[in-house]
C-alpha cells in the first residue's frame, strides 16, 4: 500500500470510525480486495461523508432561520391547505401550540369573511413564485392581527408546498385608521362651518324680527310666546357655536364656568338624541361653586362620559348626572387615590348598565383601548377625559358593579372667583338715527329685509344689494351719500373681504361693519379674518338688533380720543 493509500485510509478511521456516530457503513468491500479496490471504496466513502455534512450544515441554518426567525413563518400544503411546520414566534404571536397549529388549515387562522377572498387568491398564488399580501388573522384569543405575508412555493416531505412569512403591521394599520380618523374630523370641521353659516343665516331674522314684534304686542301669552321664540333662537344659536369650537378644536383659555349651564344644556342634547328606553335624571345644586374651567373641554368630558353610559345600557336604563360642592378633609383626601384636601366641585355621571368587568377595569384608561367594534368606538374617550381633568388639577374617582353600573365622578378644584354677569338684562337704548344712507350687502334675501326693517324703524336709510359687484356698482352712483357700509364676507361673485379692500381704496376713511355666520375654520377662514383686519367692526351671525343697532351708533358717532 502506497502513501496515498495510507493517508485515505487514516483520513477514513479518523474522520468516520473513531467518531462511533455511523448508523450505517459508508461502503463495503469484499475480501480479498487489492490497492484500488480499497482506493474506490474510500473515495466514494470520503464523497458520502461529505455530503452528508452538507446536508446536515443546511437542516442547521434552516432551522436557525426558521425556528428562531423573530417573524412568524409557516408551511402549508398547497393541496390539503394543512399546515406542515410552524416557528415559534408564529406560536409566540397566535397563542396556539405547535400541535395545535399542525391540526388546523391555514383558512382557520382568517375571519370568516376573508376566508372566500383567499380561496380566491390562491388560485392566482399558485402561479406566482413570490407573492404578497395584507391579510388578516385571528390569534387563539379571538383578537385580529393585520399581517403583511410574503409566500413562495417549495417542495417539502415530497408535497407542493407554500413558505409564508408574515409582519405583524397592527399598529400601523391602527395609525393609518388614526390619520384616517383626523382627516374625516378635519373634513367634519369644514362642513360643520358651511353648515353654521346656513343656520346662523336662518336664526337670525328671528333674533332681527322679534324686537320689532314686541311693540307690536300687547297680551300677555303673546309677549311668553315671543320670549320662547327669542330664547329658542338664542339657544340655538350658542348650540352652533359650541359645536364650532369643539370641530375646531381652539377651545381658548381657562376662565371662571358655571359647571351647571354646561351640564343643562349637554343633557338638553341627549335628551333629544338618546334612545327613548333611558331615562336622564339630573341633580344640580343651585349654589354649586364655579370652576377655573375650558368650558368645551369640560362640556367634552361630560358628553364623552355620557355616550360611554348610554353605550353601557343597551337595553335601557337610567342616566343620572350629579353636580355638587365637596370639602374633603385630609382623612377623606387620603382614602381617595389622586385626591387633595380642600373644596371641590363634583361632577358625577352614574348609570344602571352593565358595569365594567375586573379584567377590562385596568385598561380603560389606555388610549385606543376599547371593547367595542370599530365603528363605535375609538378607544380615546376616556383617556381624553383623564387628560382634561388632570389638566385641570383635578382627579377621578370611579365606582362600578358588574351588572349593576359604573359610577365617574369627577373633582375639580372650586374657585374662590365669582362669574361675571351682565349688570342688567335690559339693554341701554341706542340713540335714534339721523337719515344716513347705509348701503347693506348680504346674499341672503331675508337678512337684506330685516337689516333693512330696523334700520329703517330706527331713523336711518337703507339701499340693498345681494352681491359685491352690484355693491360696488351702487357705491360708484352714490358715494357721496352712503355713509356706512354693511356687508356680508361669504357672497358669491365678490365676497366681503374683496369688496372692503376695494371699498377702502376708493374711501380709505368709510366706515365697514364687517358680518359672517361662518366660524374661522374651512375653505373661507382666510376671507373672514382678512374682512376682520379691515373692517371698522365685526359681527357674528346670529347677532341681536340690539347688537347691529349699538355697533352702527359707535362706527358712525365714534366717541372722541381724550
Amino acid at each position: 500500500m502506497n502513501r496515498t493509500h495510507l493517508q485515505l485510509k487514516r483520513s477514513l478511521q479518523g474522520s468516520l470510525i473513531n467518531r462511533a456516530k455511523l448508523t450505517e457503513p459508508f461502503g463495503y468491500i469484499i475480501k480479498p480486495f487489492d490497492d484500488r479496490e480499497l482506493l474506490t471504496v474510500v473515495e466514494m466513502a470520503l464523497y458520502k461523508h461529505q455530503a452528508e455534512m452538507k446536508l446536515r450544515a443546511s437542516e442547521e441554518r434552516y432551522r436557525l432561520l426558521f425556528d428562531h426567525n423573530p417573524l412568524p413563518m409557516w408551511l402549508y400544503s398547497t393541496d390539503t391547505l394543512s399546515f406542515l411546520a410552524v416557528n415559534n414566534t408564529a406560536v409566540q404571536s397566535y397563542g396556539y401550540t405547535p400541535e395545535e397549529f399542525l391540526g388546523m388549515t391555514i383558512v382557520q387562522i382568517l375571519p370568516e369573511d376573508d376566508r372566500v377572498r383567499f380561496l380566491e387568491n390562491l388560485q392566482q398564488m399558485r402561479n406566482e413564485r413570490v407573492s404578497t399580501g395584507e391579510w388578516r388573522h385571528r390569534r387563539k384569543d379571538g383578537s385580529i392581527l393585520h399581517a403583511e405575508t410574503i409566500s413562495r412555493p417549495l417542495v417539502f416531505a415530497a408535497q407542493q408546498v407554500r413558505l409564508v412569512i408574515a409582519a405583524d403591521i397592527t399598529e400601523k394599520k391602527q395609525l393609518q385608521e388614526q390619520f384616517l380618523r383626523a382627516q374625516r374630523l378635519e373634513s367634519l370641521g369644514m362642513l360643520a362651518s358651511g353648515i353654521a353659516h346656513d343656520l346662523n343665516n336662518m336664526l337670525a331674522p328671528i333674533l332681527f324680527t322679534a324686537p320689532l314684534l314686541r311693540s307690536t304686542l300687547s297680551t300677555p301669552r303673546e309677549l311668553r310666546i315671543l320670549d320662547t321664540l327669542e330664547k329658542s333662537a338664542e339657544r340655538g344659536s350658542g348650540l352652533v357655536r359650541q359645536i364650532l369650537a369643539f370641530a375646531q378644536g381652539t377651545t381658548g383659555a381657562p376662565r371662571i364656568t358655571q359647571l351647571k349651564h354646561i351640564a343643562r344644556d349637554v343633557l338638553a342634547i341627549l335628551e333629544a338624541s338618546f334612545p327613548k328606553d333611558i331615562t336622564l335624571e339630573q341633580h344640580i345644586a343651585t349654589n354649586a361653586w364655579p370652576v377655573q374651567a375650558n368650558p368645551t373641554q369640560i362640556h367634552q368630558v361630560l358628553l364623552n362620559l355620557c355616550v360611554n353610559a348610554r353605550d353601557a345600557m343597551p337595553h335601557g336604563g337610567t342616566l343620572t348626572v350629579n353636580i355638587s360642592n365637596r370639602c374633603l378633609g385630609p382623612a377623606e383626601a387620603g382614602g381617595i387615590p389622586g385626591a387633595r384636601a380642600g373644596d371641590w366641585l363634583v361632577l358625577e355621571v352614574a348609570d344602571t348598565g352593565t358595569g365594567i368587568p375586573p379584567d377590562v377595569l385596568p385598561h380603560i384608561w389606555d388610549s385606543f383601548f376599547t371593547t367595542k367594534t370599530s365603528d363605535k368606538g375609538t378607544g380615546l374617550g376616556l383617556a381624553t377625559v383623564r387628560g382634561i381633568v388632570t389638566g385641570h388639577l383635578g382627579f377621578i374617582q370611579l365606582e362600578t358593579t358588574v351588572g349593576h353600573g359604573t359610577t365617574f365622578r369627577i373633582f375639580l378644584p372650586a374657585s374662590q372667583e365669582v362669574e361675571h354677569k351682565a349688570v342688567s338684562d335690559t339693554p341701554l337704548p341706542v340713540p335714534k338715527g339721523r337719515e344716513e344712507l347705509i348701503l347693506v350687502v348680504d346674499d341672503d334675501v331675508s337678512i337684506r329685509e330685516i337689516v333693512g326693517e330696523i334700520l329703517g324703524h330706527q331713523g336711518y336709510q337703507v339701499l340693498s344689494c345681494a352681491d359685491g359687484v352690484e355693491a360696488i356698482v351702487n357705491y360708484n352712483r352714490r358715494s357721496r351719500e352712503i355713509a356706512l357700509v354693511i356687508t356680508d364676507v361669504d357672497m358669491p361673485n365678490l365676497n366681503g373681504a374683496i369688496l372692503t379692500s376695494t371699498l377702502l381704496k376708493l374711501k380709505p376713511d368709510l366706515p365697514i361693519v364687517a358680518i359672517s355666520g361662518l366660524a374661522s375654520i374651512g375653505v373661507n377662514s382666510l376671507n373672514v379674518a382678512e374682512a376682520k383686519l379691515m373692517a371698522t367692526a365685526f359681527l357674528t351671525k346670529p347677532f341681536t338688533a340690539v347688537d347691529l343697532l349699538a355697533v352702527v351708533h359707535r362706527v358712525l358717532h365714534p366717541k372722541p380720543q381724550p
